[in-house]
Formats: C-alpha cells, structure tokens, sequence
C-alpha cells in the first residue's frame, strides 16, 4: 500500500527536534560530581562524562543540589546521592532534556534523581539496554523517552504532574522511528496527573508507538511489556496507557490496507497487571485491531460490557444512495476478536474486534485485492451501524437489518481491552 498519506488527523506529541545545542553553566550545588572508579571529582556532570579517564562502565555519583544536566555518551551508570536535582540542561529545540542518551550510551543507567523545570527529563534516541529507574519527575512535559532502542528497563520511577504546549503530554513514549523494537520492559512506575489543554491531540501517562512521521521509516515494535504499573490520569482528551501506529491518514481508522498494516506493525506485546483506576480512559488502541495482536488483559479500571456477534447477520452497505445487501454469518469468536464468512453478489471473508460497544472489521473478497473496512457501534437493541470504506477510495455508510448482537456479561475492574480514542490521537515531542 501506499505510506505517503497524510498524516493531519493522527499525531502524537513527540518532540521532534532533531538539533541541539548546548552550554555548561556554573551550578548551584552543594556536593560533587565523583567518577567511583578514579576517584575524580568535577564541576559538572557533563565534565565527568567526557573526563578522558572516565570509560564504559564507569560509576559516576552526583551529590546533593540543583544540576544542569548532560549528554550522556558512554556506557555510564550516573545516579544521584542527597537529593540530587537536575533543574536546567542541554537545549533541545525550544525544551530543556535532563540527560540525552546518544551514541555510545547504550548499557547506561539513570537512577535516584529528582527532576524538575526541565521539559525532556530523561530522552534517548538509538542507543539498547538502558536502565532508568529510581527518579522522581515532576510537571513534565515528556517524562522518558526511548525511539528505537531495545531492551530499555524503566522500573520503579515516580512522575507526577504533565502538561502540554503544542507538543509532548506523555509520561513514559517508548516507540519506533528508524528501526524495530523489542525487549524494552516498563514496569512498577508510578504516573499520576491531570492534564486540561485545548488542543486537537491526546496526552496520557504510558505511550508504546510506532511513528511514521516526517519521512520517518519505523520498523516493527514487538515483544515489550508494559506491566504492574500505577497510573491515574485525567482530564481533556487523556488515556493511561495507549498503543498506536502513528501516521495513519484518518481517525478513526477505516482503511482496511491501514488497520491490516498496523497490526503488522505493532504486535506481541503485553500490557497487563497495571492499576488503571480512577483514569478517565485506561487503555486506548488505534486502530482497534491492536487488541488482536497484543496481549492485553488483567489491568484494572475499566468495566465493560461483552457483547457475542456470532449468527447470521443482514447488512445494507450505503452506495449513492442505495442499500446494497451483505449476508454475514459470524462462526468464531475468541475474546474480543471474531471471523466469519459472508456473501454479496461475491464470497468474502471477514475478520475483527469488538470491545464494549465498538467494531472494526476488514472484509477480503475472494480471488480479489479488493477489501473493506467496517466500523461501527452497536446499540442498546443489538443492532449495528456504521461507516465503510474500500482500498478503491469508496466509502458509505452501513448498518444491520437483520440479526443481534447479544449482551452477555458486564466485566468490571479487569481490562481486556480499549475504549474509544479521542480524535487527533498523539503528539510526541521529537
């Protein structure tokens, strides 16, 4: 298919600066930057780092008081002692980062810092096995940051307060630019805030993307986990946790060559065991799909009802003005995903998901390239309707005349699943 559609209706906040400059002011602080292992002391975290005798592996401790932060370009575990804070740091674009992870870092580790002021606390782009864990950030606008690196941990950390300008209003963004991603693992962090904004993307706490962007040519993001995380958000347009493939050219998604893409993108991921309560959304996936092809269950907060939509269905699909009847026979259904069969003036297969009340579908003519994409909601009575559309640029409206889905149970507290995604998804910072 073609990946070179617009982008004007799904965006994420990342930031996306791909420049920096940066200085090395004299700071405030009371303690000393010290290399563990040659026992040297410096002024500033920067100068340790780039110390000639400083090497991969190297300890660097950072004593109490307010911090400029640094690029980070060794194998380095830095870790702050007393009350360590990092309030002012390397440009990046209009922002502040804490610490910017590059070339040569991959194998560090951030660990016991307070961050605070500071817009990108703590953001990496390319480097592997980076550990964060132990920081406490406060009113972020982009709390972590990992694009295509594998094997990020990012445990035990505490954000709380996020906001947003323009861009960013995410907790922790783990995704894919430039290449595939896997093994990253977020786990046991604490994410708590309440964002109002007036603008036309989304903000939230946890963030698993690919982004297609700017020229961006992302690769698959597989195998992460994202469990026994704490996170409260609320407010305009926000979710706890979200998976998306960015770039997508619509919201909601309808194109059937799309949603089949996207769940080609970003699959066999685990969310799971995370306390959503008290989040105005807990879990949001575009395109619906994702709940397919990611494992996403046991998380508290969310109650919903379930719904069966195996039988036979007749379906009028809306073409100028004149129904066109589809016969659906719906003979499997496993959690939220559901198959059939169906026949028009041609035979088809069909595939999709159904969480509360929404469906997404694709149907695949036989011996042809031609498909469609279905969504919809069905009402309190059981009934469907919609909006469709081909990869032959045709659209409509569709809804059922015969045929119910059938309430079954209400689950409550345990979220298998995702709820409607506010228009105009995400914005992460670059």
């Amino acid at each position: 298919m073609n990946r070179e559609k617009t982008t004007a209706t799904i965006l994420i906040a990342i930031f996306m600066i791909s420049t920096m400059a940066f200085a090395i002011p004299i700071v405030s602080a009371t303690g000393t930057v010290t290399n563990l292992d040659t026992s040297e002391t410096f002024a500033t975290i920067q100068l340790a780092i780039d110390d000639a005798e400083t090497l991969n592996g190297h300890t660097i401790e950072v004593g109490a008081g307010d911090w400029f932060g640094a690029i980070v370009t060794k194998s380095l575990e830095i870790k702050g002692k007393d009350g360590a804070v990092i309030d002012d740091g390397p440009t990046h674009g209009s922002w502040k980062d804490g610490f910017r992870l590059v070339s040569g870092s991959s194998g560090a580790t951030i660990s016991h810092f307070t961050f605070r002021v500071v817009e990108l606390p703590i953001y990496g782009w390319g480097p592997d096995d980076v550990t964060i864990e132990h920081n406490k950030i406060y009113d972020t606008m982009q709390g972590i940051t990992n694009f295509d690196g594998d094997g990020w941990v990012i445990r035990q950390n505490v954000i709380e307060g996020i906001w947003t300008m323009g861009s960013g209003g995410i907790g922790i963004c783990i995704g894919s630019r430039n290449s595939p991603i896997s093994g990253n693992v977020i786990t046991h962090n604490k994410i708590v805030a309440h964002i109002d904004h007036d603008y036309t993307f989304s903000t939230g706490g946890i963030l698993l993307c690919t982004d297609e962007r700017y020229g961006w040519n992302p690769g698959a993001v597989t195998d992460n986990k994202i469990v026994h995380n704490k996170v409260k958000i609320t407010g305009t347009k926000t979710w706890a946790m979200a998976l998306q493939v960015i770039g997508l050219s619509e919201y909601p998604v309808v194109d059937p060559e799309e949603i089949i893409y996207a769940k080609g993108m970003l699959h066999d991921n685990i969310v799971g065991f995370n306390d959503l309560r008290g989040s105005d959304l807990p879990i949001s996936l575009l395109p619906k799909g994702l709940r397919n092809v990611n494992t996403i269950s046991r998380n508290l907060g969310e109650n919903y009802e379930i719904w069966s939509l195996v039988g036979e269905w007749e379906l009028d699909f809306d073409v100028g003005g004149t129904p066109y009847k589809h016969y659906m026979s719906i003979t499997e259904e496993i959690d939220t995903a559901f198959s059939g069969t169906g026949t028009n003036s041609h035979e088809w297969v069909v595939t999709g998901t159904k969480f509360g009340a929404s469906i997404e579908m694709v149907i695949d003519y036989d011996n042809s390239d031609y498909l469609v994409g279905v969504i919809g909601t069905m009402d309190s009575d059981g009934k469907m309707s919609g909006t469709w559309a081909t990869n032959a640029g045709q659209s409509g409206t569709w809804k059922s005349t015969d045929g119910l889905a059938i309430l079954q149970d209400q689950a409550v507290g345990v979220n298998r699943g995702h709820g409607e995604v506010p228009a105009n998804v995400f914005k992460p910072v670059v």
